[in-house]
């Protein structure tokens, strides 16, 4: 299956890499339906179904997750090294946890990957959690939760922008203050319930072999709330890094921590494999990333 999965891959890249002809020209009907939504539907957004790579029926709210709707994945290339690296590496029973799970990418991902395995998704935002509910409800090893994880589990205020940005829904809003569109694109204040790591996987009683995380500035405060978790299993993270003029203190922090626990860091490269790093912004900054997807493995 999974070198089925990697031939299925490359024609997303092949897609990602393409000119704008070439993307129009592969599917002009859908092309012009996902340019238009950026206009049209930006700040309300409007469901369309499409199918995943591997071709589970999957629902996006344009304007976010182009990319899926058009090619069936996400085109970024360090979405894509991602990619390669759970298809080589994910086993059929593996638990896995996927923090900021948004519409369910990876979610479904994880369940092809792992069908004797357990997921367990988390989404903070009542909008993208509806759509998550919607992408796995046929997924038996799937279990979505609507909580943010946190240090703690105090209910904590969470910024949901509008559908054009619904990728930058965070806790922490002042990071996207400074930029270009955020003037007229203001996030929505809402309050949820959250949760520690430590707290669920001892109340579960399991042990995930990955993680995912991607919540948008909260990365310390969720490797804090799974100091246990970290400190006494060896757990492998993947952990969007963004590089330094963008702000990332809370990355570095929680980097830092994991480093102090015994964790070390990892690029991934082309082919979905490991390649050890001492610096992380060394790294980002020598490749000219704005961001990353970090691997950190004791």
């Amino acid at each position: 299956m999974n070198s089925t999965l990697l031939t299925q891959l490359n024609s997303v890249s092949k897609f990602a890499n393409g000119s704008k002809w070439n993307r129009f020209i592969s599917n002009p009907i859908k092309y012009c339906i996902a340019i238009s939504s950026r206009f049209i539907h930006q700040k309300e957004g409007k469901l369309y179904s499409t199918k995943t790579f591997w071709g589970q029926a999957f629902t996006v709210q344009l304007p976010a997750s182009t990319d899926i709707y058009l090619s069936g994945g996400k085109t970024h290339e360090s979405e894509l090294r991602l990619c390669r690296y759970w298809i080589k590496h994910i086993q059929p029973e593996d638990i896995l946890i996927d923090i900021g799970a948004h519409f369910g990418f990876f979610t479904s991902l994880f369940s092809l990957l792992a069908p004797a395995g357990k997921i367990f998704s988390f989404e903070a935002s009542k909008k993208n959690y509806a759509l998550l509910q919607q992408n796995v409800q046929s997924l038996n090893n799937v279990t979505i939760h609507h909580q943010a994880m946190s240090k703690d589990d105090t209910p904590m205020y969470f910024y949901e922008f509008p559908v054009v940005y619904s990728e930058y829904n965070s806790m922490n809003k002042t990071q996207y203050e400074k930029e270009t569109w955020y003037a007229t694109n203001k996030p929505i204040e809402i309050k949820v319930d959250s949760t520690t790591l430590d707290l669920f996987y001892t109340s579960q009683n399991i042990i995930p072999r990955f993680i995912k995380m991607d919540v948008e500035g909260g990365e310390y405060d969720v490797i804090q709330g799974g100091i246990h978790l970290f400190k006494n299993q060896d757990v492998i993270l993947a952990m969007e890094y963004l590089e330094n003029s963008r702000g990332n203190e809370n990355h570095r922090l929680a980097a830092e921590l994991l480093m102090q626990l015994g964790y070390q860091s990892f690029a991934i490269n082309q082919e979905g494999e490991l390649e050890f790093i001492r610096s992380i912004d060394a790294y980002l900054q020598k490749n000219n990333f704005e961001s990353d997807n970090i691997i950190f493995k004791k």
